[in-house]
Parts: structure tokens; sequence; C-alpha cells
């Protein structure tokens, strides 16, 4: 399979992004995957999924970062997430009753169905992009009709956070979901955990 790793990081990313380019570069090295890092303001980066659409024209699935995302577990493979859905996989979310997912990590199979998932999200702009939390509050509100399959939190979305933390040693990915507490462009949460773990697993 060709894959690619598409992550996006926003200009007010700072620290951040520092600490997560040299994980994701480090796995996808480790893989022999594609990686694409995009640097755009927040408000572009709800604009990515005419982007999106071409990709997937050459590519037989893309997997969807955020920037404030490390990989934990190398011996993972991107081809196993693949299999466990036929379109759009993405993981439950256990913040709170705002949504039953999170849309940080997402793998999208090369499919037509999913091809139609990334323009109806995209044709649906006007009506997400002033939610709580954009098109990830759209799809919560139509995951009964739309080609996704939501796994457990922990197969690829694990979560450090004020909030709620279930990260554990050996799951594949942990995700910060956002400041973290910290001034714009950190995250206190995901530099103490570089500076306990490392950048590489």
């Amino acid at each position: 399979m060709k894959i690619l790793i598409y992550t996006t990081h926003s200009h007010n990313c700072g620290n951040v992004s520092l600490m997560s380019a040299p994980n994701h570069n480090m796995y996808a090295f480790t893989h022999g995957y594609d990686l694409m890092r995009e640097f755009c303001s927040y408000e572009e980066l709800q604009t990515k999924m005419p982007k999106i659409l071409s990709l997937l024209e050459w590519y037989d699935a893309i997997f969807m970062l955020d920037a404030d995302t490390l990989i934990t577990n190398f011996s993972k493979k991107l081809e196993d997430i693949c299999g466990m859905g036929e379109d759009v996989i993405l993981c439950e979310e256990l913040l709170g009753p705002h949504t039953q997912i999170n849309c940080g990590v997402v793998m999208l199979n090369s499919t037509e169905r999913t091809k139609e998932f990334c323009r109806e999200i995209d044709r649906e702009k006007p009506n997400w992009e002033t939610l709580p939390h954009v098109w990830q509050s759209y799809i919560n509100a139509n995951l009964d009709r739309l080609p996704v399959k939501v796994m457990p939190a922990r197969t690829f979305n694990s979560v450090i956070h004020p909030v709620n933390s279930y990260w554990e040693e050996g799951d594949f990915i942990v995700h910060f979901c956002g400041h973290g507490g910290g001034a714009p462009g950190t995250n206190p949460l995901m530099s103490e955990f570089v500076e306990k773990h490392g950048f590489y697993f």
C-alpha cells in the first residue's frame, strides 16, 4: 500500500511543532511512508478537503495527524489501521459529552465513499465553520449516515489532557488535544511528556 502521513501545523503551533515534527519524521522513515507537513493559519486548515481529495488519487490511504500528536509505538503499522474499516476510520473521544469522536487523528482509505465524504465536508463548510469543533462537530452530528468507522479511544488516539487522560505505555499515539493550559504555541503537558519519554519509540 502507498500511504501518506499528512499533518497540518497552524502558524501559532510554536514549540508543539518542534516536538512532533522529528517524531513524525522518524516514524515515516522507519516504515517508508510519505509525509507531508503543511504550515498555515488555523482558518486555512479548515479548507484542506479539496487538497486531500486530490491526494487520494495518488495514495491508497491518507493518515491525518494533528500537530499536537506523538507516535509512541513505532512497531505498529498504518496498514493495520487501514484494515479496521472500509472508508473513514477515527476514534471515540472520552473528554466529555460534547462529542463522541475526535478528528485529530483520522485514516482515510481511498474509496469513492471516502471521496464523497471529503466533498461533503467541503461543501457543508458554511454549516460547520461556526460550530464549537468545526467539522468534527458536523461529523459527530451525522455519524449515523456518514461512511465513518469509530474505533475505541486508545486504538490510535490516546489522550493526555487536563480533563481526562487515557494514554498508556505501548499505545500507538498520544494526542494532547490543544494548548494544555500553557501560553499560545506551547503545551506544558506535551513538553513534560517529551522530557520524560523522548521523541522516538
